[in-house]
């Protein structure tokens, strides 16, 4: 039960606002299916791009995201072809939205000219309330992986930096003291520039 806009952008010279229609409140129903070109050319999606769709609505709240609220892949891309899927929250408010779609490469970004969705007024609206939405799984992921391995670590250890701001690892012990049954009822303090686990004294007769 899937409605597709088919529309056509070319990347290198802009034509036109692309305008679509669609309806408050339609939820995992719309797809948009860009057939992008260069100048009159095909233009295909490199392999290894990634994609970040961004919106902004009539009541001016918006987002990012590469990934729906039940975690499918919002985009998925067949030689010039990209077909992104419309996040629920894109159409919680009734009104014009501004949509345009970045292809990251490396160090490389190139960004679609904005298209906008018309979205009608829906009598029964009211269920879902408008909020920003942000998802960027699919984009961060990659990033994070580049940096810092998601495997392979000592277990029982944490991640921080050191001096120099380098990714380090460093004991538990070194984040919170370790505890036992025997501190139970004890609070945690700062006591010469480290964390301990210590009972408080006592104050009028009461104990803390």
């Amino acid at each position: 039960m899937i409605i597709t806009h088919k529309l056509t952008m070319d990347l290198g010279r802009f034509e036109k606002t692309p305008l679509i229609d669609a309806v408050q409140d339609d939820r995992y129903s719309r797809n948009v299916e860009l057939t992008l070109l260069e100048r009159g050319s095909a233009w295909t999606v490199p392999a290894e791009a990634r994609v970040v769709i961004a919106y902004r609505k009539a009541d001016n709240v918006g987002g990012q995201y590469d990934t729906l609220p039940d975690g499918t892949t919002a985009w998925s891309a067949a030689e010039n072809v990209l077909t992104l899927a419309l996040a629920p929250q894109v159409l919680t408010a009734a009104g014009m939205v501004s949509l345009s779609v970045q292809l990251v490469l490396d160090e490389q970004t190139i960004s679609t000219f904005r298209l906008l969705i018309h979205v009608h007024r829906n009598v029964a609206a009211g269920l879902y309330r408008s909020e920003d939405y942000v998802n960027l799984q699919q984009w961060c992921l990659p990033i994070f992986e580049q940096k810092v391995s998601t495997s392979g670590w000592t277990p029982g250890m944490y991640l921080g930096t050191d001096d120099q701001g380098n990714v380090v690892t460093r004991p538990g012990s070194d984040v919170v003291p370790a505890v036992t049954a025997a501190d139970d009822g004890k609070f945690l303090r700062v006591s010469g520039g480290v964390w301990i686990a210590e009972r408080l004294p006592y104050a009028e007769e009461e104990e803390y």
